[in-house]
């Protein structure tokens, strides 16, 4: 039998490899965060869109947008303006005040005043009452004490009959005013009543047509 005796010859071993210092070795990569790190680590806010957009918009405020841009600042119609108020006329009359004294005059009273103020040129209620309160201020004071006793004797039973009578406003200028509360004045403590403007009204009217019907007649 032959045999390859150069087969069995040893061979020699290979030569080592010689590795380089640890200093020499680059670093090794670091190891991903575990879970339990990522979950200690804080949460990141992420910026909403709306707040990005207008922080965008804020960066570039004061530049033109395009060709049809405005400057940055406040607009005209934006701006404060100062309401000028209209100077009152030198020549603008005072207000006057006027009172207004209501009274139900008997139908048979009116029908004889009325003629008195009803026309061109004739004076109002107001204007009546408060003349005859100046011309005649003692026979005013002198009816409205009659017509005092006559309401106190006035039944007030179930079958009286009441007495029509027509509404009157007298309007008064503060100066037509002042005849009327010299008459009260006057009459005050005359009568166990108190003394009212409607009494007056009515106590003057009783006066003025006395004194148109004795100069007709």
């Amino acid at each position: 039998m032959d045999r390859d005796t150069s087969a069995d010859t040893p061979t020699a071993p290979a030569p080592a490899v010689k590795l380089p210092p640890v200093e020499d070795l680059p670093p090794l990569p670091a190891a991903p965060p575990t879970a339990a790190a990522r979950a200690d680590a804080p949460a990141q806010k992420a910026e909403p869109a709306a707040e990005r957009d207008a922080a965008e918009q804020g960066r570039g405020a004061g530049k033109p947008r395009g060709s049809g841009g405005r400057p940055a600042g406040p607009r005209a119609k934006d701006a404060p303006t100062s309401e000028t108020k209209p100077e009152p006329k030198p020549d603008a009359k005072p207000t006057v005040t006027i009172t207004r004294i209501p009274a139900r005059v008997p139908g048979e009273l009116y029908e004889l005043a009325l003629p008195l103020v009803k026309g061109l040129g004739m004076p109002s209620w107001g204007q009546l009452v408060s003349w005859t309160c100046a011309d005649h201020r003692a026979d005013v004071v002198a009816s409205i004490v009659a017509n005092a006793r006559a309401e106190s004797r006035r039944p007030r039973g179930q079958g009286v009959v009441g007495t029509a009578g027509n509404q009157v406003t007298a309007r008064l200028y503060p100066d037509e005013l002042a005849p009327l509360e010299a008459v009260m004045k006057d009459a005050k403590g005359k009568i166990d009543q108190k003394v009212t403007r409607t009494m007056v009204v009515l106590a003057a009217l009783e006066v003025a047509t006395a004194n148109a019907a004795s100069q007709a007649s």
